[in-house]
């Protein structure tokens, strides 16, 4: 009752707010933080009984497939937080994030290089990541970047990096998209190329 009066009247409440609980941001509830990493280790515990089978696990996977997971989830060993006391992670629509920009490359308008601020729009747990462009100046542009993933067998995945200007200013839409496609075609070749690095590591 006590604590439940301390509540009422607004006091502060040791382990009752989710900052409490590492989970930071107004939009996020501990909920919804704890659904949303519950799903990610039920996932992570599936695929390991998927790999090992009923044989046992003599290549070791349970320590990098389930232990380190786990851990991390749990927070032993967590590194020191990155910017002004946040993690870096995108986990709902909404969250932002900023890019450094360089349009030199480009050749087509003097902005040089720059800070762009974007905002997840879509996000699916290892499927789809999507977030609009803009500035903290002028908001978002209109136009969406993703990045969608589509499992086609159990070591295989379809990946399509992609552009929509549908909802950019009608004078701007004839400029789009502003990457080339065969920039964004070398983003898949380079994304590719880091698993295929990851996976031939031994162990």
């Amino acid at each position: 009752m006590d604590m439940l009066r301390r509540i009422a009247d607004g006091r502060d409440v040791s382990a009752s707010k989710p900052a409490d609980y590492h989970v930071v941001g107004a939009r996020t509830s501990v909920k919804d933080a704890a659904e949303r990493r519950w799903g990610y280790l039920k996932g992570a515990w599936r695929a390991l009984r998927d790999s090992v089978g009923d044989g046992g696990d003599p290549a070791g996977l349970a320590i990098e497939n389930w232990l380190l997971p786990l851990f991390d989830e749990l927070g032993f060993g967590r590194l020191p937080a990155l910017h002004d006391g946040i993690r870096s992670e995108l986990s709902f629509a909404g969250d932002t994030f900023e890019m450094d920009m360089d349009r030199e490359p480009l050749g087509d308008v003097d902005m040089g290089k720059y800070k762009s601020l974007n905002t997840v729009t879509k996000i699916i747990p290892d499927a789809l990541l999507e977030w609009n462009v803009g500035s903290a100046e002028r908001g978002p542009y209109g136009h969406v970047y993703g990045w969608q993933i589509t499992a086609v067998s159990s070591d295989a995945s379809e990946v399509t990096n992609y552009c929509d200007w549908t909802n950019a200013p009608e004078k701007a839409r004839p400029h789009f998209p502003i990457v080339p496609r065969s920039m964004m075609e070398k983003s898949v070749e380079n994304l590719a190329a880091i698993v295929a690095r990851t996976s031939d590591r031994p162990g």
